[in-house]
């Protein structure tokens, strides 16, 4: 069964760019990062360590807080990542445990890591496609 990202993200969003793309510039609301980390089981001082902005301001928002869409894109991006990577390794669980065990493909680090950049998120999205088509960097 394919992880959609609005199941990962516990948030009404279609699948496709354009569609997380109006919600980006909309922004989405803080419960959205909250649902994420608990997908991720990750607290929320954890999951800060890859989004463009601090733990401490993250704390003060409130669950209905519309975040800039910088972040709001941060965190659908991120969502895509884990719904990616459960459809492709088959279940939530081995997705979390791909995301923090060093991969050779990624230079040694995890794929959570990577997650604080564009560049890194590219990357671990890269890395899915090859286990999924079962290319071996």
């Amino acid at each position: 069964m394919s992880q959609t990202l609005a199941e990962t993200l516990h948030f009404k969003i279609g699948d496709s760019l354009k569609e997380m793309i109006d919600v980006a510039r909309k922004g989405v609301p803080m419960r959205t990062v909250e649902s994420l980390g608990r997908e991720l089981e990750l607290s929320l001082r954890d999951l800060s360590t890859v989004l463009p902005v601090s733990y401490r301001s993250l704390k003060r928002y409130s669950k209905d807080h519309v975040l800039d869409k910088e972040l709001s894109a941060h965190v659908l991006e991120l969502g895509r990542v884990f719904a990616q990577a459960t459809d492709t390794l088959g279940d939530p669980a081995r997705a979390r445990r791909w995301l923090f065990s060093p991969s050779k493909a990624l230079g040694g680090e995890t794929p959570f890591s990577l997650l604080d950049t564009t560049l890194g998120i590219e990357a671990v999205l890269d890395e899915l496609g090859r286990i999924e088509y079962g290319v071996y960097a």
